[in-house]
C-alpha cells in the first residue's frame, strides 16, 4: 500500500476533536492521521520519521490543561524550529488570537480560535496548507522546467556559433 501523501497529526489531551477530524479526513489513500495526547510524544514521534520530500505533515494541537500557558508555547515553538516542514493549526481559548507575525520566518503556524466554527475553521486551514505547498512544490516544477529550457536554448544557440566558426562555409547560401 502506498504511503500517504498527508500526515495528520492530532494532539488532543481531552479527544475533544479526534472523532471529528478522523470521520473528516477518513480517506486512507490521501491521508494518514495519528492522534497525540501531548506535544512531546508527537516530537518524539517526528523525530524518528523520515519524511519524504513531496509529504505534508499537519499537526492539530488542541491542548485544555492548566499549564497549556506555561509549556504549550514554548513545545510548539520548538517543533517548528527543530522540524521546520511541520505545519500546525493551534486552537486557543484566548479572546484575542497571537499574531502569527511572530512567527513569519517559518510561517508554519495558524491560530484557531476555540469556538462552535472551529472544525470548519481547522478544515479551511488544512486546505489552506495543502494549497500552500502544493503551489511550492508546483513553483519548484517551473523553475527546473524554465531552466531546462534556457539551458537547451543556449546550448543551441553556442553550438550554431561554434558551427559558424568551425564551418562557415555551411551558412552561406
Amino acid at each position: 500500500m502506498k504511503k500517504a501523501p498527508i500526515s495528520l497529526f492530532i494532539v488532543d489531551d481531552q479527544s475533544l476533536y479526534n472523532n471529528d477530524l478522523k470521520e473528516e479526513y477518513s480517506d486512507v489513500g490521501k491521508y494518514a492521521i495519528t492522534v497525540f495526547s501531548s506535544l512531546q510524544k508527537l516530537a518524539d514521534h517526528l523525530s524518528l520519521l523520515k519524511r519524504p520530500k513531496a509529504a505534508i505533515n499537519i499537526a492539530v494541537v488542541s491542548l485544555k490543561t492548566d499549564n497549556e500557558k506555561t509549556t504549550s508555547p514554548n513545545l510548539t515553538e520548538n517543533l517548528l524550529l527543530k522540524f521546520p516542514y511541520l505545519y500546525i493549526i493551534k486552537i486557543t481559548d484566548g479572546k484575542e488570537l497571537p499574531k502569527e507575525e511572530s512567527y513569519k520566518p517559518t510561517g508554519n503556524l495558524i491560530f484557531v480560535k476555540r469556538n462552535v466554527n472551529t472544525l470548519l475553521r481547522i478544515d479551511n486551514g488544512i486546505k489552506l496548507i495543502i494549497g500552500r505547498r502544493t503551489l511550492e512544490i508546483k513553483e519548484k516544477q517551473r523553475d527546473i522546467a524554465r531552466w531546462l529550457v534556457v539551458t537547451s536554448i543556449a546550448i543551441f544557440i553556442v553550438a550554431v556559433l561554434l558551427f559558424r566558426i568551425l564551418y562557415p562555409g555551411i551558412f552561406y547560401f
